[in-house]
């Protein structure tokens, strides 16, 4: 699984988005996949 998927499936798990309204987000608005990317380096650590 690439990276870009693991994000998705984390932000997925976390929210309970849909996975339409996650790929709209991850173009939409980079700062929340920011947010979730830092999270779950955090918690990889």
């Amino acid at each position: 699984m690439d990276t870009r998927t693991k994000i998705l499936e984390f932000i997925k798990a976390n929210s309970k988005a849909r996975s339409e309204d996650i790929r709209r987000e991850f173009h939409l608005n980079r700062s929340i996949i920011h947010r979730h990317l830092l999270k779950l380096l955090q918690e990889n650590n």
